[in-house]
This record gives C-alpha cells, sequence and structure tokens, in this order.
C-alpha cells in the first residue's frame, strides 16, 4: 500500500485497564482498517530519521528488528519485500512509517489486503501526543480512562510480576499520572483532536459509544463492528517467551475479546478492597477523578496515607517516556531501556 491509499493515520491512548484492547479488537473488525497492538513503531525510530531526506532498502532493518526485540509484537509478519521497496521511495520520516505500515501483516492470510486506514494503540501514546503530532500533525486520538478503584483492582490482577506491583498506592499513582496527562490534552488548544471515553461506557453502551468514535476518526459505523468473532486481532497469539503464567493470561483475554462485550468487570473492585484500602485509593485520586465525571464513595474518617516517594518515582518514570525516544537510537539500545 502506497502513502496515497491511506486516509488517515490515528490513535488509541488513554490508561492501560481501560478497554483500549477491546476498542483495538473492534476496530480490527473493519476490513479497510489495520489497528496495531502496543507496537513502538511510530517513535521507535525518530531519533535516527527525524531529519533523513534519502532512504534506502538498508533502512528497513531498524523495523525488522525491532520486531524481533519486542515480546509484545506476538506474530505479526513483515512483508519485507514490500517494505525495502517502498522506503526507497520515502522523503522523509512520515513517509517512512507509512511505508513500514503497510508492510505489516496478521497471520491471517485472508485479511491481507490494502488498508486504508493505520489505527496505532498504545497506552504510552499518552505521553507522546506532542512527538506524534510533529509527525501526523493530521492525527486524532481516542483517549479511555476508567474508574480508579476499578482500574486499580484490575491492575493488580493483571500484574506481571505481583511482588513488584500489587501496591495500591502504586497503582493510584499511576491513575494519577494518567488522568493528569489526559485532562491536559483535553482543555489544550487543539482539544478538538480528542475524543474522551470512557470505558463504562463503551462496555455498557458499546454502539452508542461505538458511534461517537466513529463520527470522531470520520469512519463510517456497522453494527458488524461489534462482532468481535471477525476481528482481524484473534488471529494473534502471544510470542513464546513469555512465562506460562503470562501465555495462559494472555490467551484467556484473547478468548474473552472474542466474544459479546458485556459489562460485568464495571463493579468488579467492590469487596475486593478493604476500608482502608478503598479510602486510600479515594484519597490519591478523587480530585482528578471529578474532573473525569467519575463520582466517588463518599470518604469518612479516611487516615492520611504517605505515598510520596511513588508517586514521585511514576511521575519520573512517566517524565522520562515523554523524552526517551528523542534519545540516540544507540543509547536506548545500550542500556536496554524500553517503555
Amino acid at each position: 500500500m502506497n502513502e496515497q491509499n491511506y486516509k488517515s493515520v490515528d490513535f488509541i491512548a488513554g490508561m492501560s485497564r481501560s478497554g483500549t484492547t477491546l476498542l483495538l479488537s473492534i476496530l480490527n473488525v473493519n476490513q479497510q482498517t489495520l489497528c496495531i497492538p502496543e507496537i513502538p513503531i511510530s517513535v521507535y525510530g525518530y531519533s535516527k530519521y527525524k531529519n533523513k531526506t534519502n532512504f534506502s532498502s538498508n533502512d528497513a532493518r531498524i523495523w525488522i528488528e525491532l520486531k524481533s526485540k519486542i515480546n509484545p509484537i506476538r506474530q505479526i509478519g513483515v512483508d519485507e519485500s514490500l517494505l525495502k521497496t517502498s522506503i526507497e521511495q520515502a522523503n522523509n520520516y512520515n513517509e517512512y512509517l507509512l511505508s513500514v505500515y503497510a508492510s505489516i501483516k496478521f497471520p491471517d492470510k485472508k485479511n491481507e489486503q490494502a488498508f486504508t486506514r493505520i489505527i496505532d494503540k498504545d497506552h504510552i501514546h499518552t505521553f507522546q501526543t506532542q512527538l506524534l503530532k510533529t509527525i501526523f500533525p493530521k492525527a486524532k486520538y481516542i483517549l479511555l480512562v476508567r474508574n480508579p478503584l476499578a482500574f486499580v483492582n484490575s491492575s493488580i490482577e493483571h500484574a506481571d510480576n505481583k511482588k513488584l506491583t500489587q501496591s495500591i498506592f502504586y497503582y493510584a499513582a499511576v491513575w494519577k499520572a494518567y488522568a493528569s496527562e489526559i485532562l491536559k490534552l483535553i482543555s489544550s488548544a487543539d482539544k478538538e483532536k480528542y475524543l474522551l471515553v470512557q470505558y463504562e461506557d463503551l462496555v455498557s453502551e458499546p454502539e452508542k459509544t461505538l458511534k461517537v468514535i466513529c463520527s470522531h476518526l470520520e469512519m463510517e459505523f456497522s453494527p458488524e463492528m461489534l462482532n468481535l468473532s471477525h476481528s482481524k486481532f484473534n488471529s494473534l497469539k502471544e510470542n513464546n517467551v513469555l512465562t506460562p503464567e503470562q501465555i495462559e493470561r494472555k490467551n484467556n483475554k484473547f478468548i474473552a475479546l472474542q466474544q459479546s462485550i458485556n459489562s460485568d468487570r464495571i463493579n468488579s473492585w467492590e469487596g475486593k478492597f478493604s476500608q482502608e484500602e478503598q479510602h486510600a485509593i479515594i484519597e490519591k485520586t478523587n480530585e482528578l477523578a471529578l474532573k473525569l465525571n467519575y463520582s466517588l464513595p463518599t470518604i469518612q474518617n479516611s487516615k492520611v496515607h504517605k505515598s510520596a516517594f511513588i508517586e514521585w518515582k511514576v511521575k519520573l518514570y512517566f517524565k522520562f517516556a515523554k523524552r526517551f525516544y528523542f534519545l540516540p537510537l544507540w543509547l536506548r539500545e545500550k542500556y536496554k531501556v524500553k517503555l
């Protein structure tokens, strides 16, 4: 697919555990849309190629090598011949990326065709919109959010390393970092680029919510999009570099994403936290939650919870995430740092 075949390149961002993968699966039902799961394609080569105007087939290597390094890429294929040929026609980093996007192949052969829409999904895009707007000035963004109590509960349940990250204080701080950044985006000068979507709306009123999303992305809504059994995303499997526990959890997630959308998880946090834990989460998140139209339970006789170090650590991480892909590629690779 050449550059002129694209109608748009847009992005799904927002909080983790907020329905971003569900939305990716829904949008991948559309046969003209390729919605890509958590691969840092758009920003990975920025520091190396941002000012380049003359590309050769050798420049395809950076994407091919990236694919072999990152676990979440699962079993996505690359048409290396198409990639090398089209990259030679690129005149800037934007066109280089379009060649990379065009080379991606899902395992399901029947879905190989010319996609006219690319939607790139990654939670970390939330903190990289200034960079992404430099590359794709016309891009639009879907920002998903979730009730902080449900977010913390879901994050704990699905943590890859429960020993290190099961603290409710940690996940409350992560929620705050996402919420703070999202609120900045939706109140910015170009706020029309951003659509705020609550997870609760997506799962309780999927058709109504998806129509709003499609309108924002300027794509046609079809009821067939809610038939998740037809999603291209279903053909992906996890790489075998994951632990057996991680593979089982991910595969169960894929199976669940092929079922009908349901709202069973909206209040899944109820009964999971002690009174003190619930109060601690609400105390840390309530101010921003109200701004995102979430009404949390009333706090009574709550203690002041000290978690300044955790909040500082989380803020530092996401501040670094904003600048990470401006670093030279060799430096990122040397220290094996990956966001």
